[in-house]
């Protein structure tokens, strides 16, 4: 009897261990992002599931959609004060990113590694901040520079510490200019573990009214870039690093992916 007991509890435990293990084995958990090859195209992740919030950065929905790895470079400098601190032979930081579309929205998710939450934006201090860039009717031809003359941009830019994100356009250095628009959204989060992380998810409306605005989200292929800023590196204005050419998303792989 005595050892009956004894074998009994012995497999219930070991019982409940599997079962541990299973459930555990079962938790949702992101995939490890993927470098993103230089002129591949990518897809747009369209997402049906009514109780996803794409708008908030840490939904776990988007655990669900594949994350990419870009390398920024410094920003090439159009002004004289810039080029004093500009390093050509400075290395590549990554950034990560995921874009998605629902019904209604495009998102695009941006993830970097930041080792200060700096909100401030004063005479010898700055914020951090973060942009995505998009190329209007050039497409690929457009300069990611900005855009040129002849050669528009749209320009989404959050910066902490403000309620709102910009909404601008470019044709080239020194032509920013903001739009009277209200649709474009930013949500951003810190993360003050793992050495301080910001997440920042823009949106807007899949399709747009007005000049200067990425017109058809949902249809056209979407050439972007993205930009960051170190408000503790003093980085400000053209100071900033940039992926390095276009990236290029295809939103027809989305209904695809939509259906599967």
């Amino acid at each position: 009897m005595e050892h009956t007991r004894v074998r009994n509890t012995v497999m219930g435990w070991a019982l409940l261990l599997v079962i541990a293990c299973g459930s555990g084995s079962r938790s949702p958990t992101a995939a490890p992002p993927t470098p993103l090859t230089p002129g591949q195209p990518i897809p747009l992740t369209a997402v049906t599931a009514p109780d996803a919030n794409l708008a908030d950065p840490n939904d776990p929905g988007w655990h669900e959609i594949t994350e990419y790895v870009a390398e920024t470079a410094w920003a090439p400098p159009a002004h004289p004060s810039v080029n004093l601190r500009y390093d050509a032979a400075a290395p590549t930081e990554p950034v990560n990113f995921r874009v998605a579309r629902d019904e209604d929205r495009f998102y695009v998710r941006v993830h970097w590694s930041d080792g200060s939450n700096n909100q401030a934006n004063a005479f010898d201090q700055f914020a951090d901040a973060a942009a995505v860039q998009f190329a209007l009717d050039g497409g690929s031809a457009t300069p990611y520079t900005m855009g040129g003359p002849g050669a528009p941009v749209n320009i989404w830019y959050w910066r902490a510490g403000d309620d709102t994100p910009q909404d601008l356009a470019a044709g080239g250095f020194g032509s920013t200019t903001r739009l009277k628009t209200a649709d474009v959204s930013a949500e951003a989060a810190y993360d003050d573990t793992n050495d301080g992380e910001w997440t920042v998810v823009f949106s807007r409306s899949l399709s747009a009214a007005g000049e200067y605005q990425a017109k058809s989200l949902a249809t056209d292929d979407i050439h972007l870039t993205l930009a960051v800023w170190q408000g503790a590196d003093a980085q400000r204005d053209g100071r900033k690093r940039t992926t390095i050419g276009w990236i290029v998303v295809h939103p027809d792989a989305a209904l695809a992916i939509a259906q599967q």
